[in-house]
């Protein structure tokens, strides 16, 4: 027996479907299950929907196996290519995204990835905190973890490292 839920609630549709369809002014984003959606969305609207993504652009620069390599001024980002982005052209502009709890104020491990963020605040949400980081004029990132795990003492305007695995961002489709 097939059942259709319409719903607003990330939650709910996470929890209870099977197949998730992301659909955006009646265009299907992205069908998968609730862990392919939430994992890997593949559209800058998607990543945008689901979760709390922080979304970053570039230029492609070069390819390195499955690794792309971006740069945005004079930043590189490591980006590993997932299955429906596996011909991204180099010198085009390309869209990524770091979901929030994959991002760490220390280097831990296989950490390619690292920028320089000014400390802005941080957002009690009952287990986890999220601490708020502006990186670029008007450009915030979010670096998410659970409260007890919390070991940070910034103060407002301090600068700090944030870093993240290229295995851990989402390169998205350019569409």
């Amino acid at each position: 027996m097939t059942f259709v839920m319409v719903t607003h609630s990330q939650q709910e549709a996470l929890s209870m479907a099977d197949k998730v369809i992301v659909m955006s002014d009646a265009v299907i984003q992205q069908i998968g299950t609730s862990r392919e959606v939430y994992e890997k969305p593949n559209t800058k609207f998607v990543a945008d929907f689901i979760g709390n993504n922080n979304l970053f652009s570039g230029v492609v620069k070069s390819r390195s196996g499955s690794i792309v390599i971006l740069q945005k001024d004079e930043q590189l980002f490591y980006v590993a290519e997932h299955g429906f982005t596996s011909n991204t052209p180099i010198d085009v502009e390309a869209s990524f995204c770091v979901r929030a709890d994959k991002m760490h104020t220390n280097s831990q491990g296989d950490m390619a990835n690292q920028i320089n963020g000014k400390y802005i605040a941080t957002e009690y949400i009952g287990s986890l905190e999220t601490d708020v980081f502006e990186i670029s004029n008007n450009h915030f990132v979010h670096v998410e973890q659970h409260r007890d795990a919390a070991n940070r003492n910034y103060k407002v305007g301090q600068q700090v490292l944030i870093y993240w695995s290229a295995n851990d961002a989402v390169l998205l489709a350019n569409i």
